[in-house]
């Protein structure tokens, strides 16, 4: 049963890949439905129900947010029985996200590379300190924002060397660019997400980061 639950989660990230969160979740549904007490695929549910939350008007989406961590807290109340399992690392960093704690998400970055998790770590720090610079640069600590900034680049330079064609990277990486004020290198990474995500430069996640850069200023 592992190696089926494997091919279905290697569809479900399809979709995930090429932003299609909807879809996604359509499909982590339907096959949760038939292994309902596999700890993986709840992750993979409970991640993606966060991520198409975006999708949504902004009462649905907050209602669809907590419900997602909800599952996340109940998930990680099970996770000791899968301490050793790469889909904890999933969890925790998902959850991180999800609520918002982006130092403690990049400090997981930085256990996961020591424990040789390297695509997953540096993507965990990437992202973290991206977002962590983002909020210091909006209550106007710009020298610590910088600071991040740059630490969030320098990750998403390893991460590339694992996994170049993820395009939710260059949208986290195009910020931490923002953040430094580099227009043009922002640009370049947003319109990179697009070509992989095979979406317009105007779709809602990259012109979402456009619009934070710009409030910034």
């Amino acid at each position: 049963m592992a190696d089926v639950i494997e091919k279905e989660i290697i569809k479900i990230k399809k979709f995930v890949y090429r932003a299609e969160y909807i879809k996604a979740l359509q499909y982590a549904n339907y096959v949760l439905k038939k292994f309902p007490n596999n700890f993986k695929l709840k992750v993979n549910y409970a991640s993606i129900l966060g991520d198409a939350a975006e999708m949504l008007s902004p009462v649905k989406r907050a209602e669809q947010k907590k419900k997602s961590i909800e599952i996340m807290r109940k998930l990680l109340s099970e996770a000791r029985w899968h301490q050793k399992s790469r889909e904890l690392y999933v969890l925790k960093n998902e959850y991180y996200w999800q609520t918002a704690q982006h130092f403690k998400q990049y400090q997981l970055g930085v256990r996961e590379v020591r424990a040789s998790n390297s695509s997953g770590g540096y993507y965990s720090q990437g992202v973290g300190a991206a977002w962590h610079a983002y909020f210091l640069a909006k209550r106007g600590q710009l020298k610590r924002a910088i600071y991040w900034a740059k630490i969030s680049i320098n990750a998403w330079k390893n991460y590339n060397k694992h996994v170049p064609q993820y395009y939710n990277q260059y949208v986290h990486w195009a910020l931490a660019y923002g953040i430094l004020n580099q227009q043009k290198q922002m640009m370049s990474m947003l319109k990179m997400a697009a070509k992989l995500s095979k979406k317009s430069l105007n779709y809602r996640e990259f012109q979402e980061i456009i619009e934070f850069v710009n409030n910034l200023r």
